[in-house]
């Protein structure tokens, strides 16, 4: 089997401005509000050459190689890593993955460090599958037996009129055996890669949303579905419930921007290449614009369910801020009864002491004592307090 290249890539949500600040960085190995030092190290285990900034008609980008492998990393986030003249695939698919978890992984990671956190890591090399692999004269069968190898399997293949893809689950084989060498049709499938990369990317950030929203909604059930709930318990629960805002907000805020770039993309792609993409069989921009969609209402509801709750918890707190109160009522009386009885103790200064010193111990050890059993009840009543949620089952409680 004869492959010629080797590309691995990956989709950050990014904008024209992190693409400036990530040439700034490549150029002197300087970033604001960071580590200096740590900086430097970075940029130089990355041995950038020929650095050059490409002002396109559609998406900006930033090139430059680093040993034999060529990097391209887009406006909107895109990182599409690229090894030519291959000799040995399974040496250099290693060589591909070590570069990006080891060199450009860990600069990029450390850069936008500051902020919201990445919706990706970038040290996780099984974050950039599939690797895609492009050759001449490609056999079904060597495909099958490389499959074999890297313990994947062959789901399907499709063709156009000079590609045929082999996909499966961790790799990719493009056969461009009838693609000619002209300079616009290299850089018609330079543009299908990286629309490859980020459709399959940001359907793999859905689907991770996805996950994470049934986490969330079946940690929100249990607490509405607890008919009883401990006093002790109420900061755990609170704690929760606000965590679970803030993973909601950021997703919501994600997925608005993952929108947002996913808009822009769709306007700015040829619709020669939307069709290739069709025709090879992924996702085209509009499954994914009503994709999105569907994700987005489905967090605004999940919001709404949370908010719900932590309204429900609030009047629970209420409510056991009034018991608290009528507790604290009770204890004063209790406090002004043993005050009363306190009032006939002898002092050593009073006549009556040698009589009643005894009888005055007595009443001041049973008023001490009564008050510490009280304090030891009424604080263990408080912290074992169930309070009973009375709420009808949710319709759904799985999405």
């Amino acid at each position: 089997m004869n492959v010629d290249t080797i590309c691995l890539g990956t989709w950050l949500p990014r904008t024209s401005i992190h693409l400036k600040e990530v040439y700034n960085f490549f150029i002197d190995g300087t970033a604001v509000g960071l580590d200096q030092s740590k900086l430097k190290h970075l940029i130089s285990q990355l041995c950038i050459e020929d650095l050059l900034f490409n002002n396109n008609p559609d998406f900006n980008n930033i090139r430059f190689s680093s040993g034999n492998i060529e990097v391209t990393i887009t406006e909107d986030g895109i990182i599409l890593m690229t090894l030519k003249q291959v000799k040995d695939v399974h040496r250099e698919i290693r060589t591909v993955e070590s570069f990006y978890t080891n060199q450009l992984g860990p600069a990029l990671s450390y850069l936008f460090s500051r902020g919201a956190p990445l919706p990706q890591t970038l040290l996780n090399i099984k974050e950039v599958y599939p690797r895609i692999l492009l050759g001449k004269n490609m056999a079904l069968q060597e495909v099958e037996a490389y499959f074999k190898a890297q313990d994947d399997a062959l789901i399907t293949s499709v063709s156009s009129e000079k590609l045929t893809i082999y996909y499966g689950e961790k790799s990719e084989f493009i056969d461009i055996s009838n693609v000619d060498t002209q300079q616009s049709y290299n850089e018609f499938l330079d543009s299908l890669l990286t629309c490859s990369i980020f459709i399959r990317s940001f359907s793999g950030l859905l689907e991770r949303y996805l996950q994470s929203h049934r986490s969330v909604w079946m940690e929100i059930s249990s607490i509405r579905e607890n008919r009883n709930l401990r006093y002790s318990d109420f900061t755990m629960i609170r704690n929760t419930i606000l965590d679970i805002l803030k993973t909601i907000a950021f997703i919501k805020a994600r997925l608005h921007q993952m929108s947002d770039i996913l808009s822009l993309r769709n306007a700015l792609t040829p619709e020669s290449i939307k069709q290739k993409l069709f025709t090879l069989g992924l996702s085209s921009f509009t499954t994914l614009e009503k994709s999105s969609q569907y994700m987005d209402n489905l967090w605004e509801m999940t919001a709404d369910y949370s908010n719900s709750t932590m309204t429900l918890f609030a009047s629970i707190l209420e409510e056991n801020a009034q018991r608290e109160l009528r507790l604290l009522q009770q204890i004063t009386i209790a406090g002004s009864l043993f005050g009363f009885f306190g009032m006939n103790i002898a002092f050593p200064w009073e006549e009556r002491w040698n009589s009643t010193f005894l009888s005055s111990f007595v009443v001041f050890g049973i008023i001490i004592l009564t008050l510490a059993i009280s304090y030891v009840l009424i604080k263990k009543i408080i912290l074992n307090r169930c309070f009973k949620i009375n709420l009808t089952k949710p319709l759904v409680t799985q999405i």
